[in-house]
């Protein structure tokens, strides 16, 4: 008898991207800081988690099957690549200056 892994639903994609990104944030501090650059966390970032915090406590406290919750899930997932991509931007502006 063998023990499948459950399989991985589109709801864990957005879960994918936090995490994505918040590793992408400390390597990209790591190379970054080194050099003497600083990057300041941005209000798109931080509406970003204030989103996904709600929206995994509304996943917590509703029934199973409420779409709500879930549809917040989507749009801080889709908020924090946003800010990923513009932290992306800014620090490449910053190494790009001499």
């Amino acid at each position: 008898m063998s023990v499948k892994p459950p399989p991985i639903t589109p709801n864990a994609q957005p879960l994918a991207d936090v995490l994505g990104r918040d590793l992408a944030l400390v390597v990209g501090y790591k190379v970054l800081a080194p050099r003497g650059l600083e990057l300041e966390v941005s209000f798109l970032g931080k509406l970003a988690t204030w989103v996904l915090y709600a929206a995994l406590c509304f996943v917590v406290v509703t029934e199973e099957g409420t779409t709500w919750p879930l549809v917040l899930v989507w749009i801080g997932g889709a908020l924090a690549v946003v800010a990923a991509v513009q932290y992306v931007v800014r620090a490449r502006g910053a190494l790009a200056e001499p």
